[in-house]
């Protein structure tokens, strides 16, 4: 009886970790904008699994990825070429907090 007890439950786990992991990736959508540049959204996840998503993405098709912009729920990157000249070292700035906007009148 004990053995059946341990079965269902281990059972029951690795179906829930299944269904969560499941959910985490159901919602994740890649549109390409143009030749070599794709915008991935994601509205389950933050924006490490997105960028994990979209690094992924290029490396199946045998390229680097160059993220252009990366926010909660969206990214936009490149696949690039290994010897492409764009492909090269980024720096980001951070998003303000507060944007300030000149209103006259």
């Amino acid at each position: 009886m004990q053995v059946v007890k341990k079965l269902v439950t281990i059972t029951s786990v690795g179906c829930i970790v299944v269904a969560l992991y499941g959910c985490a990736n159901a919602g994740v959508e890649i549109n390409q904008l143009s030749p070599d540049t794709y915008q991935l959204t994601n509205p389950l996840a933050g924006i490490y699994n997105s960028l994990g998503e979209a690094n992924k993405f290029c490396q199946n098709q045998g390229k680097e990825i160059l993220v252009q912009s990366s926010e909660l729920h969206m990214t936009i990157f490149q696949c690039l070429n290994r010897n492409d000249r764009d492909l090269k070292r980024t720096h980001y700035n951070p998003a303000p907090d507060i944007l300030i906007k000149n209103v006259k009148g």
